[in-house]
């Protein structure tokens, strides 16, 4: 079978180059001309069809790089709790949305198999009761008092539970990430009105007796392109995550929630390596006041379960979770100007290249400790490797004047300032 593929391999590639050599200008053509430069547009279109053809045929071929394959015993779980959600009646809509979707347009170009540990479903019809009913028929080792966590909703009608998953002997541990929405409430996040980062706004509908599983394989053998249950409302997404772009359309009627796509797209870049800022975008950010993102993180007013909320989007890019590049983060944050935006006095660091070059180290050493087994639980926290960011203002009063803008909880204050002075020193 492997080497089947190869020569399929070879086929594509020949194809391809034959499409391309064909539509190549020849000497003596007028490239300015109309109807040559339409001829070539035609051309270009041809050679990215029979390409897109060759990949669908490769991908069917090389099943063994199939990441839907490597994670069967997991989705197919998943498929039981969707039968039982679906069998609450035909008033019920499922979509699978983050990182689960992303993820597997991700691994069409990069020949990655993904592991499928988060998984996100919006669910349109379906009491809280009756979801974790289904939830525990279908993962009979989950205890709903131990495992299920609620989360605050700021929307009416929508309801978010988190449900941890325990592994077992054929099945690692998951996260079940459910937004549960009441009759007459749409998946705002979805809509091409909401400005979030275009490939995570993609939803993959889960029509009543289909598996996810078999949805999810057709669209990496398709490349993302002809499956009508994929909805990307942006119409960038599924080429935004095959290229690495975290692209934010800024949409005027929902301008306050723009600076919810820098945060989110700040928590992607450190990661997962070689995301970037579309250059729009950063140029969005980049222009922003600081006014708008001091307004932003207010949310409902300076302490309410909504300004918290969005502190922890900004907390959240300094997770000390394996594999993360805080690095990254900190450059991207520097390139939009938001350190000295949002916290104040932070601009004289940004902007002086030997203060800003231990700030990076500090904050680097800080996530480093934090996977050393053994740390000490205080030091492996967001807040802990976020103080570090502050360490190169000259007292803890200033410290203390650069998270005016957050709110924050007493205690991860308190951790904040005892990060800082110990890196200060």
């Amino acid at each position: 079978m492997q080497r089947a593929a190869v020569r399929l391999v070879g086929v594509s590639v020949a194809i391809a180059l034959a499409a391309g050599s064909a539509v190549a200008a020849r000497p003596g053509e007028r490239t300015g001309s109309t109807r040559r430069m339409a001829v070539r547009r035609q051309g270009v279109r041809r050679v990215r069809s029979l390409r897109a053809s060759a990949g669908r045929v490769l991908r069917r071929a090389m099943f063994w790089r199939n990441p839907v394959r490597a994670n069967r015993t997991e989705l197919a779980a998943v498929d039981r709790l969707i039968a039982g959600l679906h069998a609450k009646g035909d008033h019920v809509e499922i979509s699978l949305k983050g990182s689960t979707l992303y993820r597997t347009l991700a691994a069409i170009d990069r020949g990655k198999r993904p592991r499928y540990t988060d998984v996100d479903l919006a669910i349109h019809g379906v009491r809280e009761s009756d979801a974790l009913h289904a939830v525990k028929r279908a993962f009979p080792e989950v205890d709903l008092a131990r495992d299920v966590v609620r989360k605050p909703a700021f929307l009416h009608g929508v309801t978010h539970v988190q449900v941890e998953v325990p592994a077992t002997a054929t099945r690692r541990a998951l996260q079940l990430d459910l937004s549960l929405f009441e009759p007459g409430q749409s998946d705002a996040s979805a809509r091409r009105s909401f400005p979030g980062v275009s490939f995570t706004k993609m939803r993959l509908a889960i029509p009543a007796g289909t598996r996810l599983s078999d949805l999810l394989r057709r669209t990496w053998i398709r490349g993302g392109r002809g499956v009508p249950e994929l909805r990307d409302p942006d119409r960038t997404g599924t080429s935004d995550i095959r290229r690495g772009l975290l692209r934010v359309n800024p949409i005027s009627t929902a301008r306050a929630r723009l600076p919810e796509g820098l945060f989110h797209g700040m928590y992607l870049i450190g990661k997962r390596a070689g995301f970037r800022f579309h250059r729009g975008t950063a140029k969005v950010y980049r222009e922003m006041p600081a006014e708008e993102l001091v307004r932003f993180l207010a949310g409902d007013g300076p302490g309410s379960d909504l300004a918290r909320v969005r502190t922890g989007y900004l907390l959240s890019a300094f997770r000390t979770d394996a594999g993360r590049d805080p690095r990254s983060t900190l450059e991207v944050g520097r390139e939009v100007e938001l350190w000295g935006k949002v916290l104040p006095g932070m601009d004289a660091v940004t902007s002086n290249a030997a203060r800003w070059h231990r700030t990076v180290a500090r904050v680097d050493a800080a996530y480093r400790s934090a996977r050393q087994p053994g740390a000490a639980p205080e030091r492996t926290t967001r807040e802990w490797v976020f103080g570090a960011l502050l360490s190169e203002l000259a007292t803890p009063a200033a410290a203390g004047r650069a998270i005016t803008h957050l709110s924050l909880e007493p205690e991860q204050r308190a951790r904040i300032l005892r990060s800082y002075d110990h890196h200060h020193r």
